[in-house]
């Protein structure tokens, strides 16, 4: 099985949405955190959650999480509400929309890291990136493991090269 290429997710879907974030938000470390979250929930293929759970969109977000996105996190914060509002087609989105608003899925995943007092980790470290993201993404309720991040960029994204000079 074969999902989305990783290099044009990265350059037509993951960079256009951080690039309409302010500039701190839309680093190498973030690019790497969000397509890396990509390719743990749903390895870059799946729009809903196996075999029957409520997640959606190649991220696998929760309806409750992008509801907490959109109705709390981004008031008082009008850039980020900018953002959202540029992304969704519709005037107020559902969480549906994530599963085919490829734009909206990634700014609503790193305004979930945002959401997180604590700073990224630097740009690739692959572990930090792996524990940041199950601490924040997958939290501990969550069944993943820092090494199923790991594995997922080993396999999907780390043969891409997506950073390295051409």
């Amino acid at each position: 099985m074969s999902g989305l290429d990783p290099r044009q997710f990265l350059e037509l879907v993951v960079r256009p949405a951080l690039a309409s974030l302010p500039a701190h938000l839309a680093t190498p470390a973030a690019e790497q955190l969000v397509i890396g979250t990509a390719a743990v929930e749903s390895k870059l293929t799946w729009l809903r959650q196996l075999p029957n759970g409520p997640a959606v969109g190649l991220f696998q977000m929760e309806p409750a999480t992008f509801r907490d996105i959109r109705d709390r996190f981004l008031l008082g914060r009008p850039a980020f509400a900018r953002a959202f509002e540029l992304a969704a087609v519709a005037v107020v989105p559902e969480a549906d929309e994530l599963c085919w608003n490829l734009r909206l899925a990634a700014l609503c995943c790193r305004l979930r890291y945002a959401m997180s007092p604590r700073p990224l980790p630097p740009a690739g470290d692959v572990p930090a990136l792996a524990r940041e993201w199950k601490a924040t993404y997958n939290t501990h309720l969550g069944a993943g493991k820092p090494e199923h991040f790991e594995q997922a960029w080993a396999t999907l994204i780390a043969p891409a090269n997506l950073w390295s000079a051409p």
